[in-house]
């Protein structure tokens, strides 16, 4: 579920406008920008450690969610446990 989360909707409601993705660097930006911001003028070697980072925040962040999904259920289990 790449792109779904709230950064990229809050995105697409403040740009209000169609998004493209980037066929380099595979990050969405608006259509009305004739070139992606992210990588555009990016030599081959900046652009293959551009995208190294960008796997290692999508990681970072894909480690947090299931620390808040378990947060979550742990927390749901302890209110059922003092609400009986």
């Amino acid at each position: 579920m790449r792109g779904v989360g709230l950064g990229m909707l809050m995105a697409r409601l403040r740009n209000n406008g169609p998004m493209e993705k980037c066929s380099r660097c595979g990050l969405n930006y608006s259509a009305k920008e004739e070139y992606c911001p992210h990588c555009n003028g990016m030599s081959e070697v900046e652009l293959d450690e551009f995208k190294e980072k960008i796997a290692r925040q999508r990681d970072g962040h894909k480690s947090l969610g299931n620390i808040f999904y378990i947060a979550a259920i742990v927390l749901f289990a302890l209110i059922v446990v003092i609400v009986r």
